[in-house]
C-alpha cells in the first residue's frame, strides 16, 4: 500500500509540475491575462489634442518586444477613428504596414471551486482512505479506498454564459486553445461582435464510483467494487478534500491591430507613436465675469472637459482655441473594421472609385455597403448650442493642461487663466426696418408692441465694451456676469483677438427707454421709368428717441438698418451705404436694381434725466 501511495504521490508531483509549466505558458499567450504576450504592445495615451466641437486627436506609446515573426500587436483598436487620419510611425525601425482584423479564440480552462454535491465529493477525494455511509441494500458504513468515478472526458454542455470580466486576474490555468482570424462580415453580412462567452464542460458518466475494499478478497487481498454514486450517503475520513476542479471553455472574440516591422526588428524593445482623429472627448469654455463692474472686473476662464472616449490617465490636453477643417470628418477608417464602411471612399470621394458622374439618380443611400448601419459616435452625450462648437474661421491657440487623469464618461473642469480688465457700460438701441405694402409700413422685428400708427417701442439692452489687454485670446464660451453676490445676466463671450474690443449683452435696460417712429414725407409719381416701366420716388423719415431715466449719465448706440438710400440724417451719424438686401422686404413692390441698404450709427451720451431725439430721409423706388 505504502509503495502505492508513494507512485501515485510521484505521479501527482509531476502532473502537477506540468500543469504548472503548461500554464505559465498558455497564459503568456491567452488574452486579457496579466503576461503580455510576444509581440504585444503596452498602450497608453500621452497626448489628446481636444477641440470644442466635440473631436480629439489621440496621441498614444506604445511599447513592447518585437515577436520573432516580426510583428507588434495590441487589441486597442479605436472604434472611430477618422478616415485618413491614422497613422503610426517607429524610429527603431519602419513600419511596413498595419493590419486590422477579428481574431477567434477558444481556450479551455480548470479552476478549483467548492464541492456541491456527493458526486464531486468522491471526484476530490480519489485515492484516498475513507468510510462510505451506503443506504442499499440496508444502510451500512465501508472502510475502502476510492478508484475514482466512472466517466470520460468532458464535452460541452449546457448554455453559454458571460465570461467573467476578471481575466488579468484569474488564476486559472488554460488548458488548451485555438484560434482563428474572422472576417470582417460573415457570409450572412453581420459584422462580428467583440465579446466572451462560456461554456461549462460537464463530464459524461459519473453515475458509478469505483471502490476497492482491503482484505475482502480471498487471501485477504483487497476486492473492487462499483458503487452507484446515488447510493452514498456520506462520507467520512482524515483530511478530506472539499473542492473539486471544473473545467469550462471560454470562447473570444476581439478586434486586433498588428504592425509588421520585418524579421532583422525581431526581438528588439521598440516604442511606435500612434494617432488619430476621434470624435468623443470635447472641452466647453466657460466664463465668469466678477467684480464691482464699474470700469474694472476680473474675468475668469475654465475649462468643461466631457470625455466619452476612453480612459485618461496623466495625460497631456492641449485644448484648442478654433476647430480645423476635416472634409471626412464624419466617415471612419476601414482600420476600425466596420463593416458597413468597406466602401466607404465611394462615399466619400466617388471621383476616386470610378463613380465620377456627378448626376446620378443613385442615392448612395441606396448603395449596399456606403452607408452606415449607425452614424457615428457622437461627440459627446451633452446637446451643445451651435455658436458653442466654436468656427473654422477663429485662428488656432491652445491651451496646455498637464497631467490629467479622466475616466470615461467622467466630467471635470479645470481653470485656465484669470484676468483683471477694463470695460465700458453701453446702452445699445438696435431698429432694422423690413419694408410691407400689405401693411403701408415698416414692420419692426423684436419691437415690443408694433403699432398701427408706424410707432414702436424697442428693447435698449445694457452691454459691457470689453477690450481684451491679455496674451492670450477670448475664445466662444458662455460667460456668467456677477457683481458682488448678485447675478446679473448670462449670455454669449464671442471669440476676441487680443488687442480686440467685444459686447457682452447684460440685460434689457429698464430705465433706458427708446421709441422709434417713421412717417411718409413724400411720394413723387413717375420719377423714373426703368426697363420699361415706371416707379413712384418715396421720401420716408424715421425718428428715434432715446430716454436715460437713471441718476447718472449713460453712453447710448443707436443703430438703424432700412432699405433704400439715406438722402439726409441729423446728429452726426456714421453712414453706410450697401447693395440691395432682400431681407428687408416682405414683397416685390421694390426694385433690387434701384434700391441699396442704408446702415446709421449714432455714439451719444446722456446725462441723467435727459432724452436725445435723431432723425433720417431714406428715398426708395416704388412700382
Amino acid at each position: 500500500m505504502r509503495n502505492r501511495n508513494d507512485s501515485t504521490a510521484g505521479r501527482g508531483a509531476a502532473c502537477a509540475l506540468v500543469t504548472i509549466l503548461l500554464t505559465a505558458l498558455l497564459r503568456a499567450q491567452a488574452p486579457g491575462l496579466a503576461a503580455a504576450a510576444p509581440g504585444e504592445l503596452r498602450i497608453r495615451t500621452e497626448r489628446a489634442v481636444v477641440f470644442k466641437d466635440g473631436y480629439a486627436l489621440l496621441v498614444k506609446e506604445g511599447r513592447g518586444t518585437v515577436a520573432p515573426d516580426g510583428t507588434l500587436f495590441t487589441r486597442e483598436v479605436p472604434d472611430s477613428a477618422v478616415l485618413g487620419s491614422f497613422w503610426a510611425s517607429c524610429a527603431a525601425s519602419p513600419i511596413r504596414s498595419m493590419r486590422a482584423e477579428w481574431i477567434e479564440e477558444s481556450l479551455e480552462r480548470a479552476f478549483e471551486s467548492p464541492c456541491l454535491s456527493v458526486r464531486d465529493l468522491l471526484a476530490a477525494n480519489a485515492g484516498r482512505e475513507v468510510t462510505l455511509t451506503l443506504q442499499w441494500p440496508e444502510e451500512r458504513q465501508v472502510t475502502c479506498r476510492i478508484l475514482g468515478l466512472l466517466e470520460h472526458d468532458a464535452t460541452s454542455a449546457g448554455a453559454a454564459a458571460p465570461a467573467p470580466q476578471a481575466f488579468a486576474s484569474d488564476p486559472s490555468p488554460w488548458l488548451a486553445g485555438s484560434r482563428r482570424t474572422l472576417p470582417v462580415a460573415d457570409d450572412a453580412g453581420a459584422a462580428p461582435t467583440a465579446g466572451s462567452t462560456t461554456t461549462a464542460l460537464t463530464p459524461v458518466g459519473g453515475q458509478y464510483v469505483a471502490i476497492e475494499l482491503p482484505g475482502a478478497g480471498a487471501g485477504g487481498e483487497p476486492t473492487q467494487r462499483i458503487v452507484p454514486v446515488a447510493d452514498v450517503r456520506s462520507i467520512a475520513g482524515t483530511g478530506l478534500a472539499r473542492t473539486c476542479v471544473r473545467k469550462e471553455r471560454v470562447e473570444m472574440r476581439e478586434k486586433r491591430l498588428t504592425f509588421v516591422l520585418g524579421p532583422e526588428a525581431a526581438g528588439r524593445e521598440v516604442v511606435l507613436r500612434i494617432l488619430y482623429f476621434t470624435p468623443g472627448l470635447r472641452w466647453i469654455p466657460t466664463y465668469r465675469l466678477a467684480g464691482e463692474l464699474d470700469r474694472t472686473g476680473e474675468l475668469e476662464l475654465q475649462a468643461e472637459i466631457l470625455n466619452e472616449l476612453e480612459d485618461l490617465d496623466g495625460a497631456v490636453l492641449d485644448l484648442v482655441v478654433g476647430v480645423p477643417s476635416f472634409r471626412f470628418g464624419q466617415l471612419i477608417s476601414p482600420l476600425s473594421l466596420e463593416r458597413s464602411l468597406r466602401n466607404v471612399l465611394q462615399q466619400a470621394a466617388p471621383q476616386l472609385m470610378g463613380q465620377g458622374n456627378a448626376f446620378s439618380n443613385a442615392l448612395f443611400s441606396q448603395r449596399s455597403g456606403e452607408l452606415r448601419a449607425e452614424p457615428i459616435a457622437a461627440p459627446s452625450a451633452v446637446e451643445m448650442p451651435d455658436e458653442l462648437a466654436a468656427g473654422g474661421e477663429q485662428d488656432m491657440f491652445v491651451y496646455t493642461v498637464p497631467n490629467l487623469t479622466l475616466r470615461r464618461s467622467a466630467r471635470a473642469t479645470v481653470a485656465l487663466w484669470s484676468s483683471k480688465l477694463d470695460l465700458r457700460h453701453l446702452y445699445t438701441f438696435d431698429v432694422r426696418m423690413v419694408r410691407d405694402l400689405s401693411r403701408g409700413q415698416a414692420a419692426i422685428p423684436n419691437a415690443a408692441t408694433p403699432s398701427p400708427l408706424e410707432l414702436a417701442k424697442h428693447e435698449i439692452w445694457h452691454q459691457l465694451e470689453m477690450r481684451n489687454a491679455g496674451t492670450v485670446p477670448w475664445t466662444t464660451g458662455a460667460a456668467l456676469v456677477i457683481q458682488g453676490n448678485l447675478p446679473l445676466g448670462q449670455d454669449l463671450l464671442t471669440y476676441t483677438p487680443v488687442g480686440g474690443t467685444t459686447l457682452l449683452p447684460i440685460t434689457v435696460a429698464v430705465d433706458v427707454r427708446g421709441e422709434f417712429e417713421e412717417r411718409q414725407v413724400s411720394i413723387e409719381p413717375d420719377a423714373i421709368v426703368w426697363d420699361g416701366r415706371s416707379y413712384a420716388r418715396v421720401i420716408k423719415r424715421g425718428i428715434l428717441r432715446v430716454t436715460n431715466f437713471k441718476k447718472e449719465a449713460v453712453s447710448v448706440r443707436i443703430r438703424a438698418g432700412s432699405g433704400g438710400k439715406v438722402v439726409s440724417a441729423e446728429g452726426g451719424p456714421q453712414i453706410l451705404l450697401r447693395e440691395f438686401a432682400a431681407s428687408d422686404w416682405q414683397n416685390s413692390g421694390y426694385d433690387h436694381r434701384l434700391n441699396g441698404h442704408s446702415d446709421l450709427t449714432w455714439n451719444l451720451t446722456l446725462e441723467a434725466g435727459a432724452s436725445r431725439e435723431v432723425s433720417f430721409e431714406v428715398e426708395m423706388f416704388l412700382r
